[in-house]
């Protein structure tokens, strides 16, 4: 077994080599060739242009004498510029090109490391719902999470959020309170478009549709696990986490995190995950020691939406 494994890694590098003569060969060939053409380029070029000048010289002014002649003078340019790289520039410049391609690949190299090794392996112009809603749906007994000032196109999610509760998933989702006026407040100036009452507004929507989500849970008595907290943080990014991924949302520049860039950054064993993640787990503890019960006439009466579980 052993000489046949021999023979065929000997097998493998012999064809290796021939691969890499061959290329060379053709490679040799080809240049050749050009260099024959551009000689003759130049020569052929040169010889109208004599012939030219000989009718010329003669008084002969045939027809076709014009036409040699722009013929001949492109051909000798042709020629003469292909000469001059073939014989003199080629080397030099495929070496130049060669060095400047080698350094961007490095920068490259370097730079795609570095994001590598951080954890960031994609970025997104914009949280699309409906993919995220496709993938949370195929999760099976994967932990999920939301930060968020609130979510936007919950709507969508929402039959995906069921489905994972079937499939065993354990959701936690954190979004702001309405009765965090100065959040709201600050939020509203630095988006600029969105009024105190627009975001409230959207913050009770969201509301009103994780509890259609928890007795929907509750009736069909889903196997996986919803929790839904109020943060009253002015939070600087969004986070969407399934499994060993988070999706990364900023609300820099007046924008709502899922309409602006997505940075997608996978496996837990990476800084920038650890970094993600213990952020949404300090953002969960802080929420959890905040929370206090309210009771649901209060809330009806105040906000005109029901008990908040």
């Amino acid at each position: 077994m052993k000489n046949m494994e021999t023979q065929e890694k000997s097998s493998k590098t012999e064809n290796k080599e021939k691969s890499k003569i061959n290329t060379e060969y053709i490679k040799k060939l080809f240049e050749q060739r050009v260099q024959v053409y551009a000689i003759l380029s130049l020569i052929s070029g040169w010889l109208l242009i004599f012939i030219y000048l000989y009718f010329k010289k003669t008084g002969n002014d045939y027809f076709f004498l014009s036409f040699l002649h722009e013929l001949g003078i492109t051909l000798a340019a042709v020629g003469f510029v292909s000469v001059i790289y073939e014989f003199l520039l080629r080397e030099h410049l495929l070496e130049v090109i060669e060095n400047i391609i080698l350094k961007i690949a490095d920068k490259t190299a370097s730079s795609s490391n570095n994001l590598r090794n951080a954890g960031l392996i994609d970025i997104y112009d914009e949280l699309k719902a409906k993919e995220l809603g496709e993938k949370i749906s195929k999760l099976a007994g994967k932990d999920i999470i939301f930060l968020h000032i609130w979510i936007p196109h919950l709507d969508i999610l929402k039959t995906p959020i069921l489905e994972a509760l079937r499939n065993k998933c354990n959701i936690k989702i954190l979004v702001l309170s309405p009765s965090s006026e100065e959040a709201i407040i600050k939020r509203s100036t630095a988006l600029g478009g969105y009024s105190p009452e627009i975001i409230k507004n959207e913050i009770i929507r969201n509301w009103s549709i994780l509890e259609t989500i928890k007795q929907e849970a509750n009736k069909t008595n889903l196997k996986g696990s919803l929790q839904c907290l109020r943060h009253d943080n002015f939070i600087g990014i969004s986070l969407v986490g399934y499994g060993d991924t988070f999706l990364m949302g900023h609300y820099l520049d007046n924008n709502l995190a899922s309409n602006t860039y997505q940075f997608k950054i996978c496996d837990a064993s990476k800084p920038l995950f650890k970094i993600l993640d213990e952020h949404f787990q300090s953002q969960w503890n802080r929420a959890e020691e905040r929370r206090v019960e309210v009771k649901k006439e209060e809330m009806s009466k105040n906000m005109d939406f029901c008990d908040l579980f």
